[in-house]
């Protein structure tokens, strides 16, 4: 018969047998898991990915049209703003504009925005002979620093004087073409 030791040693082995083979299965059911949580992520991300990628393509348009919209409703309340103040301009320093805003019924105040330049009187090559030579100029003639003119073959000339911002805003115009 065995000698206790030799009993406690196989108890001892045993035990470490079974403890070797619960780590083993242990990891074995852990491994098992995380492939199972893997492949059930990878099922669910397979399953919203299309989705995600509708929405992000979805958000990219949104954001491009709103920086278009911004965009566009920047110039029209920028040209709204120029035409208010050109008009504001043209009654308060040209007699000329004046007579013809009030003939129409027009005051600066009515012009609110871009549209409201349908409610302007237009100006005709027939206006601008008439008032020659400076009748339609708005700013007091040491402030002009060109002047251009037709050469009147047709009648009297046709005169367009320019101030030296007049000149800088006309050379960027023409470096932006």
């Amino acid at each position: 018969s065995k000698s206790s030791f030799q009993v406690f040693s196989d108890w001892v082995k045993c035990t470490a047998l079974s403890i070797a083979q619960s780590v083993y299965y242990s990891e074995k059911r852990e491994r098992q898991f995380l492939e199972t949580i893997k492949e059930y992520q990878k099922d669910e991300f397979e399953k919203i990915k299309a989705p995600l990628a509708k929405a992000n393509i979805e958000a990219k348009e949104t954001l491009s049209k709103a920086t278009k919209d911004y965009a566009d409703l920047k110039a029209r309340r920028d040209a709204s703003e120029r035409l208010q103040k050109t008009v504001r301009t043209c009654y308060e320093k040209v007699p000329f504009y004046r007579k013809k805003m009030d003939a129409r019924g027009v005051k600066p105040e009515d012009i609110q925005t871009i549209d409201d330049i349908v409610k302007l009187p237009f100006t005709t090559k027939t206006d601008l002979r008439d008032e020659y030579p400076f009748g339609l100029q708005a700013v007091p003639k040491e402030d002009i620093v060109r002047i251009h003119a037709s050469s009147g073959t047709t009648g009297k000339p046709v005169v367009g004087t320019y101030t030296r911002n007049d000149l800088a805003m006309w050379a960027e115009g023409v470096a932006r073409v």
